[in-house]
């Protein structure tokens, strides 16, 4: 039988493109991801929207659907990346200090996650995020949360520090529930934006065999080889830390990425492998590029990669239902 395994890219408010791609798999399966997965993982907003799809309600279904996470963007987007006047002087608009402050943030996520525990996700999660003090990769694991209660972080806490992303928000330090130990964290698409690699060697040392398993990887959106994208040799010859400080990040993130799927293509059969990763046509790529004109951009994107992609999209529910 197969292990199936859902993985979440990182990238900010294109969180949009996932949601709505895993809203178009609900609806062909007519299941909650929670209940068609065996782990799922996910970066950064890959990693809100991995705990938001594993809450559970009093009765013990999913509190959220692919749907309703669609429209938190929209309903949530500015929130989040929001600075006053008064703020985007103080951090010389990110210069200084990072380019939001937390509160926005973590007023969504607490309205959206409440009192949760790490322990009682609906499914297996993982979602990565980076201890910078001991300079090591952190995983927040849902059967760590459940043997050991000293790893059994709230959610909000586990979502705020994969969203940590350098430069647009502070990082968070978490303490055990003993307070015995502490740990600084970031967004974890500093070393898996897509975690999909992470999640199969999560598997394996669980004991599933690699010809058990199937995957699904989902994107937030890849400029690919749009011309006009990518940096021009005469642009960075001479760039020092300042012409590198921005760009660096998007190229850093992009080959991570690409060099987790030419991994992973190699290690499973194509039928067992689907990446879905639209090709961003009308949005811009900034990760926090919040406007409803770009937002529905982004859900345009994403529903002409499913259009294009329909047969694929059928394969993967065939694969999850049968």
């Amino acid at each position: 039988m197969a292990y199936k395994i859902l993985c979440i890219d990182g990238g900010g408010i294109r969180g949009v493109i996932p949601a709505r791609i895993l809203m178009e798999i609900e609806k062909r399966t007519g299941k909650p991801l929670a209940e068609t997965f065996d782990l799922i993982a996910g970066t950064s907003t890959g990693g809100l929207l991995t705990l938001a799809l594993t809450l559970a309600r009093r009765d013990g279904k999913p509190r959220y659907s692919a749907a309703d996470l669609l429209d938190f963007y929209f309903e949530n987007g500015e929130r989040i990346f929001s600075a006053s006047v008064g703020y985007k002087l103080y951090s010389i608009s990110g210069l200084l200090h990072e380019k939001y402050p937390v509160e926005g943030l973590e007023a969504v996520l607490y309205e959206a996650m409440g009192n949760a525990r790490l322990k009682d996700a609906l499914t297996e999660v993982i979602v990565t995020s980076y201890d910078i003090e001991n300079r090591m990769a952190w995983f927040f694991r849902s059967w760590r949360a459940r043997n050991d209660p000293n790893y059994d972080f709230p959610v909000v806490q586990v979502a705020r520090a994969t969203s940590a992303a350098p430069t647009y928000f502070q990082p968070i330090q978490i303490e055990t529930d003993e307070g015995t130990e502490h740990y600084a964290l970031v967004d974890g698409g500093v070393f898996a934006n897509n975690p999909s690699m992470c999640a199969y060697t999560e598997a394996l040392t669980h004991g599933v065999a690699p010809k058990d398993i199937m995957m699904v990887s989902v994107g937030t959106g890849t400029v690919g080889q749009i011309p006009g994208h990518g940096i021009s040799f005469e642009k960075a010859a001479d760039w020092g830390v300042l012409g590198w400080g921005v760009p660096i990040f998007k190229v850093v993130f992009q080959s991570l990425g690409d060099t987790v799927e030419y991994q992973l293509k190699g290690l499973l059969p194509k039928e067992r492998y689907f990446r879905l990763q639209p090709i961003l046509y009308y949005a811009e790529e900034a990760m926090d590029k919040v406007d409803l004109v770009n937002m529905h951009h982004l859900e345009k994107d994403a529903e002409a990669f499913i259009e294009l992609n329909a047969g694929m999209l059928d394969q993967i529910a065939e694969a999850l239902t049968g």
